[in-house]
């Protein structure tokens, strides 16, 4: 009888424990993106512009999907701004795919032997049941369960008040790569963390400033979370779809080509399925998705974190990884 009670007890006790845990967790996580946040304006301070959601080296054709090398993502800029000023020092921005950590490439082996097993602790979310580090082609590196917003696909609604449509020139079909991805892939630059080198922006400007931002900072979200697993359509197997290629990797050049450490807001924050456009290696609408119960943390222009509930309306979610649509959205908590 008394072994019963106090297996009764346990079952009770236990649920109370394991949200206690998450709790803690979610706090952790949200720590973790404020930090982030606060680097970007501290950047933003330095140079009077936010990151380059990820830079190409040599591309010259923003319609050419193979054009350039692999360089940075916006997690460089970053890195001084989060008390890594000493590794910041040493990525080399030189040589051939400098943000593709590969032995074969004479910038990728420099910058993939520098940070070879070098875990970022501030990239990870104490929540995901995610490798923290992956093997990005001959190096190991952290694996962010975090990612910058570009933008969001159109919405195509009843009326002008349920639709949501990118400026001319900002979207666009994704040209896709090996195989790993859905087909039917859309990419856009609306956002904060915006492609360089990519068309649909203000004139003459590579990357974006909070004068930029005119839906508001308190209206826009800048980063959120790429914390838990993909779920195959199919077998239903689980699918890692974060970060293929690490922290390091930005893109290759050509709007249509494959932006890494960024996504395009597609669908509901914790969609898993393996929807159109997402994917390993590396889908454009693989979204906002974690591990925490009911939703996901995300970094805000204003220096604030918000809990966005994945039963969040398509429609204002898309405005708020809009920097400029006129059609300020808010959030709810």
């Amino acid at each position: 009888m008394v072994i019963a009670i106090i297996g009764v007890l346990v079952g009770l006790l236990l649920p109370a424990v394991q949200a206690a845990r998450e709790a803690a967790r979610r706090m952790s996580c949200s720590n973790n993106v404020k930090q982030i946040v606060l680097a970007t304006h501290n950047y933003h301070d330095t140079y009077n512009t936010l990151p380059q959601g990820g830079t190409s080296f040599g591309g010259t054709s923003v319609n050419n999907s193979n054009t350039g090398q692999f360089g940075l993502s916006w997690w460089a800029c970053v890195l001084p701004y989060v008390e890594q000023a000493n590794a910041a020092d040493q990525i080399y921005y030189g040589g051939r795919h400098p943000g593709w950590g590969h032995s074969g490439q004479s910038g990728g082996s420099v910058n993939g032997a520098a940070f070879n097993n070098v875990q970022f602790d501030f990239m990870l979310c104490p929540s995901s049941p995610l490798e923290p580090m992956h093997n990005v082609g001959s190096y190991v590196h952290t694996a962010p369960n975090y990612v910058g917003i570009c933008g969001a696909v159109d919405i195509v609604g009843a009326t002008p008040q349920t639709s949501f449509t990118n400026n001319s020139g900002r979207q666009h079909n994704y040209s896709g790569c090996c195989g790993s991805v859905t087909p039917g892939g859309i990419v856009a630059n609306g956002g904060t963390l915006v492609m360089h080198n990519y068309g649909g922006m203000p004139a003459g400007i590579a990357n974006i400033g909070f004068s930029q931002i005119t839906d508001g900072l308190s209206n826009t979200m800048i980063l959120s979370e790429a914390g838990d697993w993909g779920i195959n359509t199919t077998s239903g197997a689980k699918v890692k779809i974060n970060a293929n290629h690490g922290w390091m990797m930005g893109l290759q050049g050509g709007r249509n080509n494959r932006h890494f450490n960024l996504t395009v807001i597609r669908y509901p924050p914790n969609t898993q399925l393996l929807l159109p456009g997402r994917g390993n290696n590396e889908g454009p609408n693989n979204g906002i998705y974690a591990a925490h119960p009911g939703g996901v943390m995300a970094g805000v222009n204003d220096g604030s974190v918000k809990f966005v509930a994945e039963t969040i309306d398509m429609l204002t979610l898309s405005r708020l990884a809009t920097r400029d649509d006129g059609q300020a959205a808010g959030f709810t908590n």
